[in-house]
């Protein structure tokens, strides 16, 4: 009865959150990989080491990305109100920490800040470059 989908919606509100988690971390942690193959070294050699290792780290966290990003977008969908969908280009697209900070949920799911839906965030990035 009503206490099973209160039970339920609680799971449901859990595993979005843990999935929103990881998939901030994955993606920051991308973003930190992506910059140490701008880096440059000295030796030659240790630089092309790196940026091998790199990239292949790269390939296995898109994996990772791409797993969790499903989880989250399923954990999305089940809680009420539905979470916004995130697609893997968006989530590749973030070039900042900051950027992608505001995916971060409130406190209260059903709150939204205006300024961090994607459309204001567009508006005042064209508005400031300006």
């Amino acid at each position: 009865g009503q206490e099973r989908r209160k039970a339920a919606h609680l799971v449901s509100t859990k595993r979005y959150r843990l999935a929103l988690l990881k998939l901030e971390r994955l993606v920051v942690q991308r973003m930190f990989e992506l910059t140490k193959m701008n880096l440059s070294q000295t030796g030659k050699s240790l630089r092309y080491k790196l940026r091998k290792h790199i990239a292949k780290a790269l390939q296995v966290s898109s994996q990772a990305i791409r797993n969790t990003l499903n989880s989250y977008n399923t954990g999305a969908k089940s809680i009420v109100p539905p979470g916004h969908q995130l697609s893997w280009g968006a989530v590749i697209e973030y070039a900042f920490l900051a950027d992608f900070d505001l995916l971060r949920k409130p406190a209260k799911l059903n709150e939204v800040r205006p300024w961090a839906t994607p459309s204001a965030c567009l508006l005042l990035d064209k508005y400031f470059k300006i």
